[in-house]
């Protein structure tokens, strides 16, 4: 990451300002993943050895619950929004950023998730979010 880029984060983007926010780069990565815990270390040698500069990770279907999820390590990166499901097996969304950069959860969301319908994680961060809709959900609900 350019010493540009970490100084526009330290310095808090005014998300409005867009004549600021355009000249920014920002590696995403989203994944469908079915299950972090079964490739938790496979996914600390890729990011590594081949994803070292990619600053955000939404990974979709991370399959556990939630005090589970907030003990896995990736690293280099921090938690910073997710959805499990509580009554259901399999689902949820997470977002993790990388340690250093600036950004937080944006709970307003949250009353809006529900499981197998909409489950979502939302960070305040160059305005991204991860969503994941269930094929057991209507189209027409998720829409």
């Amino acid at each position: 990451m350019d010493n540009y880029y970490q100084e526009l984060l330290r310095a808090g983007i005014n998300r409005r300002d867009k004549s600021v926010t355009n000249n920014l780069n920002l590696s995403v990565l989203h994944q469908n993943i079915k299950s972090i815990s079964d490739i938790q270390i496979e996914l600390n040698l890729v990011f590594k050895l081949r994803l070292k500069n990619t600053e955000v990770l939404c990974f979709t279907e991370h399959w556990v619950k939630a005090a589970y999820l907030i003990l896995i390590h990736l690293d280099r990166y921090k938690l910073v929004s997710h959805f499990s499901r509580e009554m259901n097996d399999h689902g949820g969304s997470c977002i993790c950023v990388k340690k250093g950069i600036r950004t937080k959860e944006l709970n307003c969301f949250k009353v809006i998730s529900a499981e197998k319908k909409f489950e979502m994680s939302v960070i305040e961060l160059v305005d991204y979010g991860c969503v994941y809709r269930s094929p057991d959900n209507k189209v027409q609900t998720f829409f």
